[in-house]
């Protein structure tokens, strides 16, 4: 049980210390408010959502593995 929370208190302290860039904060303000123009289940839609996917996983260090458990 310590074992697993030091790992949570890890992790913790990462998530903590992530600060999106300033060109990181404007790719996802651009690209939510493009979404929200957009009618859901368009191929629009889901590739802007994946886009949006792509900048949060990479604001975490995702792996591509990591990426396909939570994605």
């Amino acid at each position: 049980m310590r074992a697993e929370n030091s790992s949570i208190s890890k992790a913790v302290r990462h998530l903590q210390q992530l600060r999106p860039s300033e060109a990181e904060k404007l790719r996802l303000d651009e690209l939510v408010t493009q979404r929200m123009g957009v009618e859901t289940g368009t191929a629009e839609a889901k590739a802007l959502e994946q886009a949006i996917d792509a900048v949060v996983f990479g604001l975490y260090g995702l792996t591509d593995g990591e990426v396909g458990v939570v994605g």
